[in-house]
């Protein structure tokens, strides 16, 4: 049997739909934030997600992209690529590509959630086996705690930076292994670079492990040391 394209709802429709239910529920301002939640989920869609495996949905994508159409990915694709790329829209796309305030990042984990909760209402999502839905209802719980523990670290970092002379200094990403005493065990996701890290009480606590610190570290003396934090990520991506 021959191989067709997706028929049914497409991403774009899908995410359309659950927009125009929710201007009907919403303050003016909330619905703005949604709305500019989707737009992002949409343009992080189609720039990073994996296309479905599939040679006929394949050649439709390349058709459509050399005709000039430049969300095609969205239009062309079933909604379960909204799950597959979710995890990646709140655990890195929100951290590493959009400068924001607070509040909307906030938001990005709400209406995450929101959304969801309500593609498995209207059977988008037909059910939890691989886990996906659940581990972006609690990355969008972690997206906000992560963002503003990365403020205050950072801003802590920058007034408390060691004098570095010779001493060795390592760039990457660190997960957090352990919360302890006198800050965090980190070690670094590519390199050789591990240890306990100094941080302070007031910040060292909103830290869960295996979050990521992207950033650099020293190796003084007196343990490893902060130089520079540029991100805090909630979830390996």
């Amino acid at each position: 049997m021959a191989e067709e394209k997706w028929s049914g709802p497409t991403v774009d429709q899908v995410l359309e739909e659950f927009l125009n239910e929710q201007e009907k529920r919403l303050s003016a301002r909330t619905y703005r934030n949604y709305r500019n939640v989707i737009a992002l989920l949409g343009q992080c869609i189609e720039d990073y997600a994996t296309p479905p495996c599939d040679p006929v949905m394949a050649q439709a994508l390349e058709e459509a992209r050399q005709a000039g159409d430049e969300h095609a990915l969205r239009r062309l694709s079933p909604p379960q690529l909204i799950i597959d790329e979710l995890h990646h829209f709140l655990a890195w796309y929100m951290v590493r590509k959009v400068i924001a305030g607070q509040d909307f990042i906030t938001a990005a984990g709400v209406v995450a959630r929101k959304l969801v909760r309500w593609m498995k209402q209207h059977d988008y999502i037909q059910d939890d086996d691989d886990g996906k839905p659940q581990d972006i209802k609690e990355l969008g719980r972690s997206l906000p705690k992560a963002t503003a523990m990365r403020d205050q670290l950072e801003r802590w970092v920058r007034r408390s930076r060691p004098s570095v002379g010779l001493e060795p200094i390592e760039e990457g990403h660190f997960e957090i292994v352990e919360i302890t005493d006198g800050g965090w065990q980190i070690r670094a996701v590519v390199g050789k670079v591990s240890g306990e890290v100094s941080v302070p009480a007031t910040i060292r606590d909103q830290a869960e492990p295996g979050w990521r610190v992207s950033g650099r570290v020293a190796q003084m003396s007196q343990g490893l040391r902060w130089v520079d934090v540029w991100n805090v990520y909630p979830t390996p991506w």
